[in-house]
């Protein structure tokens, strides 16, 4: 099992991210971040039993040890700074 976390759950992850990940047997999903949080309430309403989580702050994520990988859905502006400290946090 592999512990993820979305963090930019618009209009991207709605059409492609979340379908995709919802059909892997292995992905479990435990935070969706957006700093609009209807937007990450609406992705584990849609999806209730594959996302655990919904938080506006992506750091939190960040800091959670059993977080393996994050899908960095912003807009491209926010990419850079999401990703380094993604990478920074290991």
């Amino acid at each position: 099992m592999v512990t993820v976390a979305v963090i930019g759950c618009g209009r991207i992850a709605d059409m492609a991210h979340f379908p995709a990940l919802s059909q892997m047997e292995n992905v479990r999903i435990k935070y969706a971040c957006d700093l609009i949080e209807e937007k990450a309430q609406n992705a584990k309403d849609t999806y209730p039993d594959l996302v655990e989580n919904v938080i506006t702050d992506y750091k939190i994520a960040l800091q959670d040890p059993d977080v393996e990988a994050v899908f960095v859905l912003t807009p491209n502006y926010a990419h850079y700074t999401i990703t380094m400290d993604a990478l920074n946090a290991g």
